[in-house]
């Protein structure tokens, strides 16, 4: 757990580093760097497999719905650097042999960037996001004769890469759709390896 948020730590203050060169190279004639937040929304399809004996974590939870906050430094150069946090939770499959009220949520913590290939009235880019995830956890699950109680919080690294598109509403306001697909690629969570397909709308508020 320590190694993961020791990790975690190096990534941020390497970023930090990043914006400032960029901040320093962009602010030249001509530059058009732009700074927002964003607020979105997004569905998570699950599409993880199991990692050991018991069932899959898409037949256990089919889908997660939630919300994210985050703010976007983009440079004259088309690159931007992107900061995210937020909420979401599983709805679990009826059919699982669950008992109680199972519950399954995540509250990421994710830092990367994007590259906008085209910055006009419609702005597509790339993306390419790692972090942490804080999970939570609680759920009792009974399997032949074997009984599964599980009620605790762990910290996971995850990645998520994927496209998206902005388009400028107004000059302050700005609406996005983003498709990505998220893993964990270092020690996936046991049970479940919660690998998933993202769709995001997103309204942005330029400052």
């Amino acid at each position: 757990m320590k190694k993961q948020y020791f990790i975690f730590l190096i990534i941020f203050s390497c970023s930090g580093l990043f914006a400032q060169m960029e901040n320093d190279m962009d602010h030249r004639p001509g530059g058009e760097n732009q700074r927002f937040f964003t607020l979105q929304g997004f569905v998570i399809n699950s599409i993880g497999e199991s990692t050991d004996h018991w069932t899959s974590f898409k037949a256990d939870w089919k889908s997660a719905t939630g919300f994210s906050i985050g703010y976007v430094q983009i440079y004259a150069s088309n690159w931007a650097l992107v900061y995210q946090t937020g909420y979401f939770s599983y709805k679990y499959n009826e059919e699982s042999n669950f008992t109680g009220d199972p519950s399954y949520s995540v509250i990421p913590l994710a830092i990367g960037g994007r590259y906008y290939l085209v910055r006009h009235l419609f702005q597509p880019y790339l993306l390419a996001m790692t972090g942490l995830n804080i999970i939570s956890e609680k759920y009792t699950r009974v399997e032949g004769e074997e009984t599964q109680v599980t009620d605790k919080t762990s910290g996971k690294l995850h990645f998520q890469v994927g496209v998206g598109v902005g388009v400028n509403v107004t000059e302050r306001i700005g609406l996005e759709i983003s498709g990505k697909y998220n893993s964990h690629v270092l020690e996936a969570p046991v049970p479940y390896n919660m690998t998933g397909l993202e769709y995001g709308l997103a309204i942005n508020w330029s400052l």
